[in-house]
């Protein structure tokens, strides 16, 4: 009653006045605050539901990846997915970016051919930049 008591608080004066999303994190970070040894708990248990699972597949050869894991990994991931994209872009690939990222987690299970493929995209944008700055 107490921790439901500290969020009523925290949000009846302004339930109707903003957006459900924002409510929601307001929610979130009451609950935090009235009972932080359930809400652990709770974070805990949503902590062990990561994983990484692969789907069925398809004739064609394709499958689908999911990734459920902590969210600053997921943007490193993601952008290192892109990354690799957009080297395959500056190498020639012509691609679409879609496609582009799905080759690059290929490229990522080869820590050696990724790490040669940045390398070499970032010399060729560097020397694009010198020639562009120096004409």
């Amino acid at each position: 009653m107490e921790a439901a008591a500290i969020v009523d608080r925290k949000v009846a004066g302004i339930v109707d006045s903003i957006p459900p999303l924002r409510l929601a994190n307001i929610v979130r970070a009451a609950l935090w605050q009235a009972d932080p040894e359930a809400a652990r708990a709770a974070a805990e248990t949503k902590a062990e539901e990561r994983g990484v699972w692969a789907g069925r597949t398809d004739e064609h050869g394709t499958t689908t990846l999911f990734v459920k894991a902590a969210t600053g990994d997921v943007i490193h991931f993601n952008a290192t997915i892109r990354q690799i994209a957009d080297a395959l872009a500056e190498l020639g690939d012509t691609d679409t970016l879609d496609l582009r990222r799905a080759k690059a987690i290929g490229i990522i299970a080869d820590r050696e051919l990724a790490r040669e493929l940045l390398a070499v995209a970032q010399h060729l944008t560097n020397t694009g930049s010198r020639k562009s700055s120096t004409s």
